[in-house]
Order: C-alpha cells, then structure tokens, then sequence
C-alpha cells in the first residue's frame, strides 16, 4: 500500500519476516534468538508508541516502515560483504 508521501506502507508481517531474513543472514546456525530479537524490535516500536514518545512527530506506521527499510538496508549489507 503507498502513503500519502507515494512510499510503500510495510506490514508488521513483512517487517518480521524482514527481521528474520537478516537474522537468518547473520548468525545461519543459531535459531534460538531470531524470535527472540524480532519480538524485541516489535515490543520497541509498540512501547515508544504506548508511552507516547513519538506524539506528534511519526505515526506507528512510519516506525513500522523505518524499521523495515533500515532492516532491509542492513540485510543488503551483509548480503553484498557474503
């Protein structure tokens, strides 16, 4: 789905799915914390937005969508250094 700036709205299922395509990247032998670590990421986003931290300066879903974008920017990265 584009936004009204004609960027593309990410869903929490594609940014999980994101976060586990890096992980999975990262560290291919170790399973136990790709859960782990996206649960973490979402409990970030979810709390700033909760406790109001981002009030007036980004909506959930720019988080969602920055986080995406910085998740698959880094994915990128170790995709070209493999």
């Amino acid at each position: 789905m584009k936004n009204k700036n004609n960027e593309n709205n990410y869903s929490v299922k594609q940014l999980t799915d994101k976060i586990q395509e890096l992980q999975a990247v990262k560290f291919p032998k170790d399973h136990s914390m790709k859960w782990a670590y996206t649960c973490g990421v979402l409990e970030a986003i979810l709390d700033w937005e909760v406790k109001g931290y981002n009030k007036g300066f980004k909506s959930l879903q720019e988080s969602i969508n920055e986080a995406y974008l910085r998740y698959e920017s880094e994915l990128q990265a170790e995709l070209t250094i493999a």
